[in-house]
């Protein structure tokens, strides 16, 4: 039973990620004050947790940047890095919280990805969905980003996303709905222009 992870291609148990890089700090909260977390692990890409809390208390942050997948979920394409991010705090006690992430130019060149597409997706009931990300700044070297984090569960920065377009379809039949209603609307007064003057 040498233990997993020796290096000699051992392969760990399916349903335990395994982890790359671990940090993890005990804070303290205060109502309705934000808490910025700092995240000093190269290997990690978070670079920033900010808290804001309904209630006063003491909690355990872990964030850990994982090597592959859990077993158990499905993968997405274009990964930059898994992730996973805990916080002893129930959901109805989260006020708000963002989280700053760095993706390095190298690995968005590389990809042939624009700096605009990268998203941060969550895990949950068995699906990924994209969370709202926005680009903080451009160095010499990464791209910083932010998301707004609802829960804390698994997550995956993600590059090469389509986001939506200016004007989705529904926006687009809107338009088209309106400028037909106007043209009925001019189309029956001016019939109605012509039955006045026919008298």
């Amino acid at each position: 039973g040498a233990a997993a992870g020796t290096g000699n291609g051992e392969v760990p148990p399916a349903t335990v990620p395994v982890v790359a890089s671990d940090f993890t700090q005990t804070i303290t909260l205060d109502k309705d004050k934000e808490k910025v977390i700092a995240v000093d692990k190269s290997s990690v890409a978070v670079r920033e947790l900010k808290l804001s809390s309904k209630v006063g208390k003491e909690v355990q942050v872990s964030i850990k940047s994982l090597e592959q997948k859990p077993a158990e979920i499905a993968e997405v394409s274009g990964t930059y890095q898994y992730l996973q991010i805990e916080v002893q705090l129930e959901q109805k006690d989260i006020d708000e919280a963002f989280v700053s992430f760095a993706v390095p130019l190298s690995w968005l060149q590389e990809n042939k990805y624009d700096a605009k597409s990268v998203v941060l997706q969550r895990y949950a009931d068995g699906v990924w969905s994209a969370l709202d990300t926005e680009v903080l700044s451009k160095g010499e070297t990464e791209v910083m980003y932010q998301a707004e984090l609802e829960h804390f569960s698994y997550f995956a920065i993600v590059g090469g996303v389509e986001k939506p377009r200016e004007i989705p379809w529904l926006k687009l039949v809107v338009i088209i709905g309106s400028i037909l209603l106007v043209l009925g609307v001019v189309y029956w007064l001016l019939n109605r222009q012509g039955e006045v003057d026919d008298f």
